[in-house]
């Protein structure tokens, strides 16, 4: 599906106008992160992998400077948005109603999941920011009755201008 595609179960109760507005627009640039600094990948590295020791190339900088990224970095799954970073206008907007189902006709929400795909790792001293879109809809059927299935796709992207990671956020609602 393309932005410009309609979404399929545009006629489900919980969809807006707002929602069908906003399939495939892109807010703003919101947050940065604050610097990432070498203990923080320690730290993360160290939790992520525990009680096993991380890989080296998080954690030493002898180590890791002989590899062909030439410092530490950051694991995947990493989130420099864990600590507190200055916060524009623009971040409110992450959860801003006019993408989101009708709260009137919620009766119910669950996590369906998150898929990624991960760009150049994120090094001490990157600073991230990030953007959100509603990706799309679509809606099935269960014992419950009908389900609307949204996906909000975040991006992440370093000071130079790369992509870090993708992300793909499922909610279930009925």
């Amino acid at each position: 599906m393309t932005a410009t595609d309609p979404p399929r179960g545009d006629d489900h109760p919980l969809v807006t106008e707002g929602m069908r507005r906003a399939v495939g627009v892109w807010d703003e640039w919101s947050a940065w992160s604050a610097p990432i600094r070498d203990s923080d990948i320690r730290r993360w590295a160290l939790a992520v992998y525990w009680p096993e020791p991380p890989p080296r190339r998080f954690w030493d900088e002898r180590f890791a400077a002989s590899t062909a990224t030439g410092e530490l970095v950051a694991p995947e799954e990493f989130n420099p948005f864990a600590w507190p970073a200055p916060r524009t206008a623009n971040a409110a907007r992450r959860a801003a109603p006019d993408r989101q189902p009708d709260p009137r006709a919620v009766r119910g929400r669950v996590n369906g999941g998150c898929r990624a795909t991960y760009g150049v790792a994120m090094r001490p001293d990157d600073c991230v920011r990030r953007r959100v879109r509603l990706h799309t809809w679509r809606t099935t059927s269960s014992a419950r009755g009908p389900l609307l299935i949204v996906e909000y796709e975040h991006e992440w992207r370093n000071q130079r201008d790369e992509v870090v990671r993708v992300a793909v956020y499922t909610l279930i609602y009925w």
